[in-house]
């Protein structure tokens, strides 16, 4: 049965829901499709280094910040015997209200920081965590220039963290795709600090790459 959550969330752009969790900061989203939502997110908005937000289902709790690292297509119903469907989207919806569709998209996100409740960012490692379904929107432009904004001056404190993940994560890929987002709205003062990040990670995929 389709929905319209962003009737509820004027405003703010659902992309899916948590379903679950590789560790503390590690979290598998998956991602509306037409059948369950009237209005699901695009391509871009899920796209790989996206900044997000996770609001809780259940509570008025902090909001947590993340951004998608990776994606997995899985069809479910590939692995069946026997015979499937072969009508498309439009037509299942007609003929078949009640079908859930097995082809799902999820991403994975890396959370970098929270707002807590009184609505101030931080860029530190969370103690508290995600639940299974709570709702995952991309952030505005706005909302992506509050959260680096601490103490009057902006920071970007987790990109160390995200270079000492233990497991691989295309970090350094990840933190070129943002560098750009950044660029945008940080204060000219602070630009060369990221050319210079920018800089360093080009060189040392190049030192890995052997030019």
């Amino acid at each position: 049965m389709s929905f319209d959550s962003n009737s509820l969330n004027k405003g703010k752009k659902l992309i899916g829901k948590i379903i679950r969790s590789e560790n503390q900061i590690l979290y598998w989203v998956q991602v509306y499709n037409e059948l369950e939502q009237s209005n699901p997110p695009n391509p871009e908005d899920y796209a790989f280094g996206n900044f997000v937000k996770i609001e809780s289902v259940t509570s008025n709790s902090v909001q947590h910040v993340g951004l998608i690292n990776d994606t997995i297509l899985i069809d479910r119903d590939t692995l069946r015997a026997g015979p499937r469907l072969s009508i498309n989207q439009e037509q299942i919806q007609t003929f078949f209200p009640e079908f859930i569709d097995e082809r799902i998209k999820i991403v994975r996100i890396i959370i970098i920081g929270y707002i807590d409740k009184n609505n101030i960012p931080n860029h530190t490692f969370p103690e508290t965590t995600p639940n299974l379904d709570d709702n995952v929107y991309k952030m505005a432009k706005d909302e992506i220039i509050n959260f680096h904004i601490i103490n009057n001056d902006y920071k970007i404190a987790y990109l160390s963290q995200i270079l000492q993940m233990p497991k691989p994560i295309f970090a350094k890929p990840l933190i070129l795709s943002i560098i750009p987002k950044l660029m945008e709205f940080f204060p000219e003062n602070k630009k060369p600090i990221l050319k210079l990040i920018k800089n360093n990670i080009e060189f040392g995929l190049k030192l890995e790459e052997g030019f």
